[in-house]
């Protein structure tokens, strides 16, 4: 219903702390973390994950990454 509606889609974000801010950021496991969120293997998941659990075969999920 709002699948091509932009104001409706709710971005995930991945963002790693500043450890100069934040004493103790475990900076390697956060980096880690984000790469793996932004690797191409996962954003390929992302954009088929969930098509074959509703009827339209809509994707849940729609990857932005640019990296």
């Amino acid at each position: 219903m709002v699948d091509d509606d932009p104001v409706m889609r709710l971005p995930y974000l991945v963002m790693e702390a500043n450890p100069d801010r934040f004493p103790g950021t475990n900076v390697k496991g956060a980096r880690a973390l984000s790469d793996y969120l932004l690797s191409k293997k996962v954003q390929t998941f992302l954009t088929v994950f969930g098509k074959d659990q509703n009827e339209l075969g809509k994707q849940f999920f729609y990857p932005v990454a640019t990296k």
